[in-house]
C-alpha cells in the first residue's frame, strides 16, 4: 500500500473503471472484457493503479493473463456483497457425506459447536440494523444446518427480503411441503434442494427411506403455490452415486417439475491436504467429508466421464438448465480433481471469499465460511457487522490468504475455489 501512496487510483467496480479525468471530475469506462484487457494492456503501472472492488475473481484472471504482480499493478479490496446466515444449528438428516451428518466432530461439524440452536429474529434484525444495509442490496444464503427447522422461518426470510434483499434457501426438503404455504410468501428468490442420485442412492446416503419422495413433494407443493420460484437441485457427486447420475437425470425429468439441475463435485478435505496445511499454516484444518462411507478416490474417472458426456447429449423438457461445478467432463480433469493429494488445479487456484462475504453462525460469531477455519472474526452481538467485516482479525486473515497466493493447501478442493461465489 505504501509503495502506492503516490500513484493515482482508478477503480474497477461492477464492470466499470472510474476515474478523475484532467478536470479533477469523476467520470466512468463500461467495460467489456476485451475492452479492459485492452485498457490493461496500455495501462501506466509506473504512475497508476487499481483497485478492484467487485468480481474480483473475474478481474484477477485477467491481471494474470498479463503477468501483472498485484503490488505493482492493483489492490483488492474487501467488499462485503453475500451474507449467509444459519438459522438453526441442528439437522434432521443423517448424511453420509456431511461431517454433521456423521456428527464426526471435523469439518464443519466442530464449528457449529458451542452455539445457539437457533439464530433469533431479534438478532437478525440487529443484524439488518447495521448501516451497511441502508444504500444496497445484498445477497443472502441461507443454510447450514437445516434452516426450514426454524421455529419462524417465514417470518426470518420475510425480515431480509422487506429490506429489499436477495434470499436463497439451501434446504434437504424433508419439511418443504409443511413449510411450504408458510415460506411461499416470504419473498424468496430461489430454493436449492440437495438430492443426491436416484430414490433408493437418495435415500440410502442421507441416512433413511422416504427423504427422496419428501423432497420431490415438497418442490411440487410450494412450485404449485408459486410457479415462478426458481428452484434449484444440488447432486454432490461422490463414490456412491457417479456412475448413476444419468439415471437421476431421467427419473427427475418424470417427475415433471420445472427446475434447474446443478451436478457438484463433491468438496472435501484429504487427510494429505490438511497435514500439508498444519505444517506451514498456524490455522489448523481437519479432514471433511471422508469417511467409511465416502471416499472419492474410489470413483472410476472413465465411468463419470462418460455419465456426463450422455448429461450433456440429453435433451429435456423440465430440467431447463443443467450445469457441473465445476466443469470438467474428461478423464484427466476429473482424476485430478479426486485425487486425495490435492493439489492446486491450474484453473481453480485462488479464493476471495474473504473479500466477498461472511457467514454468521446461530450465536451470532462472524466467520468467513463454514468449511473454512474455526477463526471468529467478531460477533454481530457486541459489534456492527461492518466494523467486524473490516476489522483487524478480518485482515489479518486476508494478509495471511494473500501469503499464500490466495489458497491454502486445505482449501484446493473447496467451493471458494470451486464456484466464484
Amino acid at each position: 500500500m505504501i509503495l502506492m501512496k503516490n500513484k493515482k487510483e482508478y477503480i474497477l467496480k461492477n464492470n466499470e473503471l472510474y476515474f478523475f479525468n484532467q478536470n479533477n471530475k469523476k467520470k466512468s469506462i463500461l467495460l467489456n472484457d476485451n475492452l479492459l484487457l485492452g485498457i490493461l494492456s496500455n495501462f501506466d503501472f509506473d504512475n497508476s493503479y487499481i483497485s478492484i472492488i467487485d468480481n474480483h475473481y473475474k478481474y484477477y484472471n485477467l491481471f494474470n493473463s498479463l503477468n501483472l504482480k498485484e503490488n505493482d499493478a492493483f489492490i483488492i479490496k474487501p467488499n462485503l456483497e453475500l451474507i449467509r446466515l444459519y438459522p438453526t444449528n441442528f439437522c434432521n438428516a443423517f448424511c453420509s457425506m456431511c461431517d454433521i451428518g456423521k456428527a464426526s466432530n471435523f469439518g464443519i461439524d466442530r464449528l457449529r459447536k458451542s452455539s445457539e440452536n437457533e439464530m433469533s429474529i431479534e438478532t437478525l434484525t440487529n443484524l439488518l440494523n447495521s448501516k451497511i444495509f441502508k444504500n444496497k442490496k445484498f445477497k443472502f444464503s441461507l443454510g447450514m444446518v437445516e434452516p426450514l427447522l426454524h421455529k419462524n422461518i417465514g417470518n426470518y426470510i420475510e425480515t431480509i427480503s422487506k429490506k429489499g434483499h436477495s434470499v436463497a434457501l439451501i434446504t434437504n426438503g424433508i419439511l418443504l411441503k409443511q413449510k411450504a404455504k408458510e415460506i411461499s410468501k416470504s419473498g424468496l428468490d430461489y430454493i436449492m434442494v440437495s438430492i443426491d442420485g436416484t430414490e433408493k442412492i437418495h435415500d440410502q446416503i442421507r441416512g433413511y427411506k422416504g427423504i427422496y419422495r419428501k423432497a420431490i413433494e415438497g418442490i411440487k407443493t410450494i412450485k404449485g403455490l408459486s410457479p415462478d420460484l426458481r428452484i434449484i437441485i444440488n447432486c454432490a457427486i461422490s463414490n456412491i452415486n457417479y456412475h448413476n447420475l444419468y439415471d437421476f437425470v431421467l427419473e427427475l425429468e418424470k417427475e415433471k417439475i420445472y427446475l434447474e439441475l446443478q451436478l457438484q463435485f463433491l468438496y472435501f478435505v484429504s487427510e494429505n491436504m490438511a497435514k500439508n496445511h498444519n505444517k506451514i499454516i498456524d490455522l489448523n484444518q481437519s479432514v471433511s467429508v471422508i469417511s467409511d462411507d465416502i471416499n472419492v478416490y474410489n470413483i472410476n474417472p472413465i465411468i463419470l466421464e462418460n455419465q456426463i458426456k450422455k448429461i450433456k447429449n440429453l435433451n429435456t423438457n423440465y430440467i431447463n438448465q443443467i450445469r457441473i461445478r465445476p466443469d470438467y467432463s474428461n478423464k484427466k480433469d476429473i482424476e485430478n480433481y479426486f485425487d486425495e493429494k490435492g493439489d492446486i488445479l491450474k484453473d481453480k487456484n485462488k479464493c476471495f471469499f474473504p473479500f466477498n462475504q461472511v457467514s454468521i453462525k446461530t450465536d451470532g460469531d462472524v466467520l468467513f465460511h463454514s468449511r473454512c477455519f474455526d477463526y471468529i472474526i467478531g460477533n454481530i452481538l457486541h459489534n456492527d457487522i461492518e466494523e467486524i467485516f473490516l476489522g483487524e482479525k478480518a485482515n489479518i486473515f486476508r494478509e495471511k490468504l494473500k501469503e499464500f497466493n490466495y489458497i491454502f493447501p486445505a482449501c484446493t478442493r473447496c467451493c471458494g475455489i470451486m464456484a466464484g461465489w
